[in-house]
């Protein structure tokens, strides 16, 4: 059962909207790799604003993050993020399947 979730808040630079989109999508095979993550969603918030919600079975002070690219830079240098995700913890009360 879940029991602890993250909200990643990400907002993509001017024009790198569609990258964003593509580099969140792109990354499902990682957090289908992560064993504690037991759901895991890229989704988009509104122009520019992006995220990734996930859940977690364990109740403990923390997760580690294994953020591939904590500078919001792409393969070509090319700056995406326009500042660093913010990442917001809580705890998972109810679930529906």
């Amino acid at each position: 059962m879940e029991a602890i979730g993250l909200l990643v808040h990400a907002r993509s630079t001017l024009r790198q909207g569609s990258r964003c989109r593509g580099i969140l999508k792109s990354a499902q095979p990682l957090a289908q790799d992560e064993k504690a993550t037991l759901k895991w969603y890229a989704i988009k918030l509104g122009p520019g604003k992006f995220g990734i919600f996930d859940t977690f079975a364990m109740r403990r002070a923390g997760i580690p993050l294994d953020w591939r690219n904590r500078e919001g830079v792409d393969g070509t240098g090319k700056r995406i993020i326009a500042v660093p995700p913010q990442v917001q913890k809580f705890e998972v009360l109810a679930t529906h399947p």
